[in-house]
């Protein structure tokens, strides 16, 4: 993966962070953007990431952009991202409950 498809994973990790807080704050609990973002960002990341380069046959197919697969790139980060949002949100919820 050349340096413009790194560009275009992180752009994209960063807009698919806050779609996926969008999504979820719908989902669950109503509020403003928090911590989670972070991590969902980290998550999509590496989620997208691992989906472009590490999956074989799977990941070798749609647009390739600088050597990054964006199709199988913006489905795993998406499918990533929302697990550790939810994780992140539920996890919270949990904490909260104790204190």
């Amino acid at each position: 993966m050349d340096t413009g498809g790194i560009i275009v994973l992180v752009v994209g990790a960063i807009a698919i962070a806050f779609v996926v807080d969008a999504v979820a704050s719908y989902l669950t609990v109503h509020r403003p953007i928090g911590y989670e973002v972070i991590l969902t960002m980290i998550g999509a990341l590496v989620g997208g990431f691992v989906a472009s380069e590490y999956l074989g046959g799977i990941s070798e197919w749609g647009y390739e952009y600088a050597g990054l697969y964006v199709f199988p790139a913006a489905i795993g980060a998406f499918v990533v991202g929302l697990l550790v949002e939810l994780a992140a949100r539920y996890a919270e919820t949990r904490y909260r409950r104790r204190a």
